[in-house]
């Protein structure tokens, strides 16, 4: 089973990860897909309306932060 750092950053610049590919965990409740809907609705929220890219994505990944550790932790 591999899990990603989650203190790693998953934003740089106009780029930014999100799912597994920013937070991996172990798939003990199933959370895998909901964690990637959950941050693509999160970071549609962060990008609606802005012209500041990199912004709205330090934004996005400031905003899951808690949550995913929390579930993470739960997996666990």
């Amino acid at each position: 089973l591999m899990t990603v750092d989650p203190a790693a950053p998953w934003t740089d610049g106009r780029t930014a990860l999100l799912g597994d590919a920013a937070h991996a965990m172990v798939p003990f409740l199933a959370q895998g897909a909901a964690m990637g809907i959950e941050d693509a609705m999160v970071l549609a929220d962060c990008l609606y309306g802005t012209a500041d890219i990199p912004a709205s994505l330090k934004r996005y990944e400031a905003a899951r932060r808690e949550r995913v550790a929390q579930v993470a932790a739960a997996s666990q």
